[in-house]
């Protein structure tokens, strides 16, 4: 999870399964699996999260196409960093597709 945390810490974020009972719609996530890289942000993601990386108020404002956190400041940095961190440790063959994923979270029933 990367929602909550430490600006000031120099650590990746503690690793989680990546399960719909470990992630929230409040919540931001770096997703990998060797090959792909991306970044999942909940619908409900406050906007003291989203204003300093994106400049945007919500997440539904957020270009999913064209993903690039443009914000200068010390978490826009934090995550850059997390990110960057992330793709030196994983083998040169990783292809890094930075999409910007949209939680929506649908509740059904099946009769």
């Amino acid at each position: 999870p990367i929602h909550n945390i430490d600006i000031d810490d120099n650590e990746l974020p503690m690793s989680i399964r990546c399960t719909h009972e470990k992630m929230s719609e409040d919540g931001a996530y770096i997703l990998e699996n060797g090959v792909h890289l991306f970044v999942w942000l909940g619908q409900s993601l406050p906007q003291t999260f989203i204003q300093p990386l994106f400049g945007v108020q919500c997440t539904q404002q957020v270009n999913a196409e064209r993903f690039a956190i443009t914000g200068e400041t010390p978490l826009a940095q934090r995550v850059r960093n997390i990110i960057d961190t992330i793709m030196k440790e994983r083998t040169r063959n990783m292809r890094v597709s930075k999409h910007v994923c949209l939680a929506i979270f649908v509740v059904c029933s099946i009769t």
